[in-house]
């Protein structure tokens, strides 16, 4: 059957927030997300932006809460980037290339969130201060293959509101 490429967490099962599982292998049709993310506490528009330079902000474990990786408290906006490459044989993939798009799966945000691939808002979930609304649903989305730079520089920005710990992108898709 075909096959859709997608970006994904891989499958954690946390207990005590201990990793208790080991992580299934990366396969030809997916790329592991996990592990370190930039991220900076705050809220600037600007930051969801391909060109910005993120080279100066604090690397953090994704998944996982930012209040457990030393920012025990902290509520509010936190933004996080990571920059990928997608594989160039992926581009003769006709699942994405024809009308199609690059399934994207960031699990679990607490509370509501923004996603940005290359600049652009591909999901939003919740409602930002003054009318809070928390997300409920997981950060699963489609990104236009427009949006898609195949074999070269690619970042996803998440824009986050955490209004009760734990707050982030905490877990990925079982």
């Amino acid at each position: 059957g075909l096959r859709v490429k997608r970006l994904l967490f891989l499958p954690v099962v946390f207990a005590t927030a201990v990793l208790t599982a080991p992580l299934r292998a990366q396969t030809a049709d997916t790329l592991d997300l996990a592990g370190p993310w930039k991220f900076f506490k705050g809220d600037n528009a600007a930051w969801s932006k391909v060109d910005f330079v993120d080279t100066l902000w604090k690397d953090i474990n994704v998944p996982g809460s930012w209040q457990d990786q030393g920012n025990e408290g902290y509520q509010g906006f936190a933004w996080y980037r990571k920059h990928i490459t997608l594989p160039g044989a992926w581009k003769t993939d006709t699942v994405v290339t024809k009308g199609g798009v690059l399934g994207l799966d960031l699990g679990e945000i607490s509370d509501s969130y923004e996603v940005y691939f290359n600049g652009a808002l591909v999901k939003q979930s919740g409602k930002f201060p003054p009318t809070f609304e928390p997300s409920g649903q997981k950060a699963m989305t489609g990104v236009p293959n427009a949006n898609l730079n195949w074999g070269g520089d690619n970042v996803i920005a998440v824009r986050v509101y955490d209004q009760s710990a734990p707050g982030g992108i905490l877990s990925g898709n079982p």
